[in-house]
């Protein structure tokens, strides 16, 4: 069961908004903007710590008791909104830029990688935009790996409306999508340094050396432990998959005793990765010069002539 809402502050944004919504409005508001929500139960507990000033004017800057209130429930600029509440609301829009905020935090990226990778998708952001999108809709603070794990899961089986053979086909293709879903991946695998490689190159970049370096001894203590389960279990393919993790596992070890040790490496690197493309096409060469070039090779001139 999700015990808390990556999006806590928002859900308690709605719970304090003056229009005083009901617990179905709540829900349909976190629906359409796919937030993620734990349940009846979490908003019946979040109500009832929850003690506004009275009177309460959250829109009004100049009530002091209403500022401070908003201030220590981590909401105050989505009543009083700023310019990066503001465009963080924008990027909630985008299903795109959605994604890619919530699968690259998962991996603990730097914001100034964040950032570039949503202006090379079209979306400007600046560190303090990002800052707010993850403190009101993506706060890994509230959440532990189980939640996550839940979370994805909650967001695959909710597709699932009714039995008829319309929505099960959906559901079928949904639950097929996100497990290639850079998200799920993360949350989900047995070995988080290799869903985080393979999340970076889905978002268009490569790892460094050492990046690679602490993979493959992820993938080497990981087919080793497969080994051993193998070799102890009583499967009709046993000899098989011994034999074939037994092959991985020597080229594994071929591979990083040749490579050496890259952990030098991988603490000078600052972001772990290096940009692979910014996402634009590489103009052709008539484009360059207008048609005037020519691929002929042309004589060196000497050094005191024409």
């Amino acid at each position: 069961m999700l015990r808390r809402s990556p999006a806590e502050y928002y859900v308690k944004y709605l719970l304090l908004h003056p229009d005083t919504y009901g617990d179905d409005d709540i829900v349909l508001a976190l629906s359409e903007r796919q937030l993620d929500f734990p349940g009846s139960h979490y908003l019946v507990s979040l109500r009832k710590k929850l003690h506004p000033p009275t009177p309460f004017y959250p829109y009004n800057e100049q009530h002091l008791s209403s500022t401070e209130y908003l201030l220590s429930q981590g909401v105050l600029t989505l009543f009083q909104l700023n310019a990066s509440t503001q465009r963080a609301l924008e990027l909630l829009e985008s299903p795109r830029a959605k994604q890619a905020i919530e699968a690259m935090v998962l991996v603990d990226d730097p914001d100034e990688l964040i950032c570039r990778r949503l202006a090379s998708m079209g979306y400007g952001c600046a560190a303090r935009d990002l800052k707010a999108y993850k403190h009101y809709f993506w706060n890994m603070k509230m959440v532990d790996s189980t939640d996550l794990k839940t979370i994805l899961v909650n967001r695959a089986e909710s597709v699932l409306q009714g039995n008829d053979a319309g929505n099960q086909a959906r559901y079928k293709a949904m639950r097929s999508a996100i497990y290639q879903d850079p998200r799920y991946m993360v949350a989900t695998s047995p070995i988080p340094q290799l869903a985080a490689i393979k999340n970076k190159m889905l978002l268009g970049y490569m790892p460094d050396e050492g990046t690679m370096s602490k993979l493959k001894k992820a993938l080497h203590l990981g087919i080793a432990v497969s080994l051993a389960d193998a070799v102890m279990g009583n499967d009709k393919d046993k000899s098989m998959k011994v034999r074939d993790l037994a092959s991985a596992l020597k080229t594994l070890e071929e591979s990083i005793a040749e490579s050496g040790d890259e952990d030098g490496k991988l603490v000078e690197q600052v972001v772990g990765v290096s940009i692979q493309t910014d996402g634009e096409e590489v103009p052709h060469i008539n484009e360059v010069s207008g048609g005037d070039h020519t691929t002929s090779y042309l004589p060196a001139k000497e050094e005191g002539h024409e």
